[in-house]
């Protein structure tokens, strides 16, 4: 009997290594703790926010992100990321899964972490530099996916992202790019259609005239084409 059940266990214990090198995805995702310091003073960060990205390698190699959490620190800079229970057995996102941490407090910047700390460093700079670094906390934290759990997390990021961009903005370029940030949080407002119609408007109406684009920008990094001369 003894002999018998350790073979079983010797079986289990071999199948749950075999599983955790498989491209089976992980359903079960433990609660996250730890703490967002100021990296100059050591000091702890408190109400600020803590997005929590789900990612892992898709079709094509892609690298996709398929469920987020927002929250916030409390006095002592505590952050606490939600356990979570992936539901979707049959998800596509097999390969390299993985949680990205990204802290956030309007006025500091991102400056990396170390196992249970996030650090936080203040902003010191011009208006269009700082909206050049929300721009890149936009591209850093985005998560195009279905579930309105993810979607309601990402939108208190966006709003918070837009929230400070407008208390920045000063020159038209500036102005410019806020359209972007109100076009995340309208999105989730109104939809994709209305936040497009919205975005297009504001460009309009901008006084900001986009550079022409040259051999070493395109549209996408923000350039106009020059229309030819007929």
């Amino acid at each position: 009997m003894a002999k018998r059940n350790f073979l079983w266990a010797c079986i289990v214990l071999l199948l749950g290594q075999l599983l955790a090198c498989s491209g089976i995805p992980r359903s079960h995702w433990p609660a996250i703790e730890g703490r967002v310091l100021d990296k100059d003073t050591g000091q702890p960060v408190g109400d600020a926010l803590v997005v929590a990205l789900w990612k892992g390698v898709g079709g094509y190699s892609r690298r996709m992100c398929f469920h987020a959490e927002t929250v916030k620190t409390d006095e002592n800079g505590v952050y606490r990321i939600p356990s979570w229970f992936n539901k979707d057995l049959y998800s596509p996102y097999f390969d390299r899964q993985h949680i990205e941490l990204v802290p956030y407090k309007a006025g500091f910047n991102y400056v990396g972490g170390v196992e249970g700390i996030q650090y936080l460093k203040k902003f010191e700079g011009s208006s269009s530099e700082r909206i050049a670094t929300l721009n890149d906390y936009k591209r850093l934290t985005s998560c195009y996916i279905k579930d309105v759990e993810s979607k309601r997390n990402i939108y208190i990021k966006d709003l918070a992202l837009c929230e400070e961009a407008k208390k920045v903005a000063i020159t038209a370029e500036d102005k410019y790019h806020l359209i972007g940030f109100l076009y995340n949080v309208e999105v989730y407002e109104f939809g994709s259609k209305l936040a497009t119609q919205r975005a297009l408007k504001r460009a309009s109406e901008s006084e900001y005239e986009l550079p022409e684009c040259s051999s070493t920008t395109s549209i996408r990094t923000g350039c106009r084409y020059k229309v030819p001369e007929e």
